[in-house]
């Protein structure tokens, strides 16, 4: 699976972001999907929308969001804009069909526009898109065809358990596991970086391990698990020189020195103790 990916210029959520919003995309997508093929790997992209969290600095102008959002600045949507991102993300299918991908997934975690619309707080709308969580759920909803062959649940800990108090003593993602969910594969990811934890993961009752972190410290990390079970990814921090080896861009390094504690800063060679 790609990174999250544009469906909109105006939904960029940092620099050097791949794009899927234009017909000039598909070449790239195209030698991007066969690249990725040509390893018996299924291919997917990852369709994503900013929302509030898009830097006017990127786009060159306010953030768009349900309602307005005074912390961020962000604007509300119009209708008309609210159904042009909707048509967008179906376009953006399109473009990755045609380009030979496998299959999309839309990003609807970590606070960008789909998880605005469904969330209560970010969205007080009083259109069809707003209100009630049918309502609010709409967007999605009119966005795909109704159904899903899988869906990946985003947990940072795949092994915490709920804030709710009420709720402790089992984990959180057992409570989706025990839910009827038919041919719809489950998919977790969330601190898994060893193989004893990946397989812990499947024998609670998931279908598929999503792994992000370690990926990035180990692009062969399923690799190293089937040969050694109990494989454990280095920690962190990790020098860039390190990442480089492990095929991240420059561009890909600055960004992973957002997530605090993953990257190692230089070393200032001329600092000087002051007595």
């Amino acid at each position: 699976m790609t990174c999250a990916a544009t469906v909109q210029r105006e939904g960029l959520g940092f620099p050097g972001q791949l794009g899927v919003y234009s017909d000039d995309h598909v070449e790239g997508l195209s030698r991007l999907a066969a690249g990725i093929t040509a390893h018996s790997s299924h291919a997917v992209v990852q369709l994503h929308h900013a929302g509030m969290r898009s830097p006017v600095t990127l786009t060159g102008r306010a953030a768009q969001c349900p309602s307005d959002d005074v912390t961020t600045g962000a604007q509300a949507m119009t209708r008309d804009e609210v159904k042009r991102s909707i048509e967008a993300f179906i376009e953006a299918a399109r473009r990755c069909e045609c380009a030979g991908f496998d299959g999309v997934e839309l990003h609807a975690a970590h606070g960008y526009l789909i998880c605005e619309f469904l969330s209560a707080e970010t969205n007080r709308r009083d259109d069809e898109y707003g209100g009630s969580l049918e309502s609010r759920s709409r967007f999605l909803l009119e966005a795909i065809d109704g159904t899903i062959d899988y869906l990946d649940m985003s947990f940072w800990d795949c092994f915490k358990e709920p804030e709710d108090a009420t709720l402790h003593g089992r984990s959180l993602m057992s409570y989706f596991t025990d839910l009827n969910r038919g041919s719809v594969r489950l998919g977790a990811a969330g601190k898994i970086l060893t193989g004893t934890q990946a397989l812990s993961v499947l024998n609670a009752g998931i279908d598929v391990v999503v792994i992000g972190r370690a990926a990035i410290l180990h692009h062969d990390f399923p690799t190293r698990v089937v040969r050694d079970p109990e494989f454990q990814a280095v920690p962190t921090p990790v020098t860039p020189d390190y990442l480089h080896d492990e095929r991240l861009s420059d561009t890909f390094i600055n960004y992973m020195r957002n997530w605090k504690g993953f990257v190692t800063e230089p070393v200032d060679n001329h600092a000087s103790a002051v007595l």
